[in-house]
């Protein structure tokens, strides 16, 4: 009777074991894009299997960074640690250490003709210290705000697909999204003293600058996001962005300032090496934009272009509730970014 039961038992977890949709992950599980939950005639309709809604567009996977528009309702620490050598090596190399705490609503708006609209509201704060050998100062960065609105759907090849479980559909294979993104950011101080202050790690920070721009700061951004279903799939992603602040752009009228505008671009592409983990590597390009005025003015950040390649990974744990996430990022382009760049993050997701 014993060994009956044991063979029975042994039976019984190789089926439970083969079933692909039994113990869904967070996002889409192995093997990928099940629609609905297939039933199965190995189990009695009394096992307590986990309900799968089918591959929901808005759980997109890894984000090449924290600010992505494709964030759901979340809590979030960032933590960084730039170090860079001196321009002409005659001083002391520069280190710029930061910290933020982040916080996003995401509300599903409507879903029209196979897209889920849904807006959303982020908001950030960070802190920087930096260390220049000649010079050590503490900076606490500007209040930013970050309204949002996301179309997202799923699709088999190049037709969108419903999402809420009909087995009469094939399997979804891609999940895309359109994102637009206002970035609002805005001095706790605007003294001249916390203005020079702001100006000396905005230009060592120019790529999320407006987290530290020592003048209120306005912009947008636009985000374009293909990624495969499942794990092991593909993803592409692509931000365009600009930002407008007021800055000093002549050393010898450091009280004179004029309108300058830093425009990020990104394009990611990276892959996931399951439901939980991903590795993703990025090309970044920044460009200023000032007017000049006089033979003495010149770009803040040392340059008119500066390329960023960044190499992160990110894991989710806890059944996608909380993501950690890490990037190693190289510089090229200006003598004051000659160094790098460290960064990691830890993300509570508090909605589905």
């Amino acid at each position: 009777m014993n060994t009956r039961a044991l063979v029975l038992a042994l039976l019984g977890a190789t089926v439970h074991a083969a079933r692909a949709d039994y113990d869904p992950e967070w996002r889409d599980g192995c093997p990928a894009g099940n629609l609905a939950r297939l039933p199965d005639i190995a189990h009695s309709a009394v096992d307590p299997l986990e309900p799968y809604p089918g591959t929901r567009p808005e759980l997109a996977g890894a984000l090449p960074q924290p600010d992505s528009a494709f964030g759901r309702t979340q809590l979030g620490t960032d933590f960084t640690l730039s170090h860079f050598a001196s321009p002409g090596g005659e001083i002391h190399a520069a280190a710029v250490y930061g910290a933020a705490l982040r916080g996003a609503l995401s509300v599903a708006v409507s879903h029209w003709r196979h897209v889920r609209w849904s807006a959303g509201l982020r908001a950030a704060l960070s802190s920087h210290h930096l260390d220049d050998g000649s010079l050590s100062l503490d900076h606490l960065g500007n209040l930013v705000v970050q309204p949002e609105l996301r179309w997202q759907w799923v699709a088999i090849g190049s037709n969108p697909i419903d999402s809420v479980g009909d087995p009469a559909h094939p399997p979804a294979s891609l999940r895309n999204g359109i994102a637009v993104q206002a970035i609002l950011a805005r001095p706790r101080d605007q003294g001249e003293a916390a203005r020079v202050d702001g100006a000396r790690i905005w230009r060592r920070t120019a790529f999320e600058g407006y987290l530290v721009s020592p003048r209120p700061t306005w912009g947008g951004a636009l985000e374009l996001r293909s990624e495969g279903v499942g794990c092991y799939a593909p993803f592409v992603h692509l931000r365009l962005s600009l930002t407008a602040t007021e800055a000093a752009t002549d050393p010898m009228d450091p009280s004179h300032e004029r309108l300058v505008v830093l425009a990020p671009q990104t394009l990611s592409v990276g892959f996931a090496l399951s439901s939980h983990a991903s590795l993703l590597v990025q090309y970044g390009l920044l460009v200023y934009l000032a007017r000049s005025e006089g033979a003495s003015e010149r770009s803040p950040i040392g340059a008119t272009a500066i390329h960023r390649f960044r190499l992160g990974g990110e894991r989710v744990f806890a059944n996608g509730r909380l993501t950690m996430s890490g990037y190693l990022d190289l510089f090229a382009g200006s003598a004051l970014y000659d160094g790098t760049n460290v960064g990691f993050s830890m993300t509570w997701n508090l909605g589905d």
